[in-house]
């Protein structure tokens, strides 16, 4: 569904991904660690400083004036004397849904993610809300939704009740889901066919939720100084290196510590190869 070939995004005219490269045919993607930036360029509310970007087969700039594309950003601005009815209704009308057609819909859609249409947005529960914005999105009637995690920061017990209620408002539609970190156990994890974990702009996992969660011995590692030496130096002590970014000063790689090694030889390792670890980042805690 979704196809990125060289893709760099800015923000503020800093690149966030630079040389991002992925390509899936599933229908429910989680992306855990892409930004703002990418967030919007996958939306089709910013453009790309360069690549190219398909979701579902379209261009998203192209996909969002058709209105077959549409985005639930996490905590938008939104008119606080507005009740969730009118907002969702009037998402439906900018979509090009009749009046009496967006306002049924828009009931609908908010009734099954639990909140009732005249509630005052200004004056309702942070995930009352934030279920409001999904619903405006699904309320364009567009196949594809590109969302943030609506769970994050919120109670364990309410995140889970607006993922399951979010989940399926979304049936039989393809989406997106933006996330630093997902609870295996949470609904949005328990519907994902393939999920991504980014670091910068290289993908360091992908696959299966549990797959990935069952990748509590790969690290991602950023080191300074000899991270040649430091590298050899793990493979040597039974580990595997992959290298993802490199540059004058510092080096990004996965590593498999193997059957052997624990966390702490590598900061031994390093150390006797003239190297710094500056981050060490367990692959598994995408899905903890």
């Amino acid at each position: 569904m979704i196809d990125l070939v060289d893709v760099r995004v800015d923000v503020g005219g800093v690149p966030e991904v630079d040389g991002l490269a992925v390509q899936s045919a599933s229908n429910r993607i989680a992306l855990l660690g892409g930004g703002r930036g990418l967030f919007e360029a996958l939306a089709g509310m910013r453009p790309t400083a360069r690549g190219r970007i398909s979701v579902a087969g379209s261009d998203p700039r192209t996909a969002l004036h058709e209105g077959t594309l549409a985005a639930a950003p996490l905590d938008p601005p939104l008119p606080p004397k507005w009740t969730a009815g009118a907002y969702t209704a009037w998402s439906a009308r900018l979509a090009g849904r009749p009046s009496n057609a967006a306002e049924k819909d828009a009931n609908d859609v908010l009734r099954a993610l639990g909140v009732e249409p005249a509630a005052v947005l200004a004056k309702a529960p942070r995930e009352l809300v934030r279920a409001t914005v999904i619903g405006a999105a699904i309320a364009t009637g567009a196949k594809t939704i590109v969302l943030a995690d609506p769970s994050d920061g919120i109670d364990a017990r309410l995140a889970r009740q607006l993922g399951k209620s979010a989940c399926t408002a979304l049936e039989g539609r393809n989406w997106i889901l933006f996330a630093g970190a997902l609870p295996l156990a949470s609904p949005f994890a328990l519907e994902v066919e393939e999920a991504f974990v980014l670091r910068g702009a290289r993908i360091v996992a992908r696959g299966a939720p549990a797959e990935i969660a069952a990748l509590e011995r790969s690290y991602i590692v950023r080191a300074l100084g000899d991270v040649a030496a430091f590298a050899k130096a793990v493979e040597v002590a039974g580990g595997r290196v992959h290298e993802l970014s490199s540059g004058e000063f510092r080096e990004t790689m996965s590593v498999d510590l193997g059957a052997e090694l624990q966390v702490r030889d590598l900061f031994a390792l390093a150390e006797d190869s003239k190297a710094s670890l500056i981050e060490v980042l367990p692959l598994g805690c995408a899905f903890p």
